[in-house]
């Protein structure tokens, strides 16, 4: 809305939001590594990320993570 977009500080405020424990954030993480948005293209740290919130989020629903694939 009238703000040019910055990559770099949008990464840095999901950095600290999944820092807190926010699933989504986690996820975003792993999709701005996977594409290099904002931060360097990093296949390990989007699987990191990924596995980090797919963790969180079982945990919190009472459950084990799924089981993830690497590519």
């Amino acid at each position: 809305s009238g703000v040019p977009a910055d990559e770099g500080k949008a990464f840095n405020w999901l950095r600290l939001a999944a820092g807190q424990d926010h699933v989504n954030a986690m996820l975003m993480l792993s999709v701005c590594y996977s594409t290099g948005k904002g931060t360097p293209q990093d296949a390990d740290m989007a699987e990191v990320w990924k596995k980090k919130a797919l963790q969180l989020n079982a945990e919190r629903e009472g459950g084990s993570a799924p089981q993830t694939q690497k590519h």
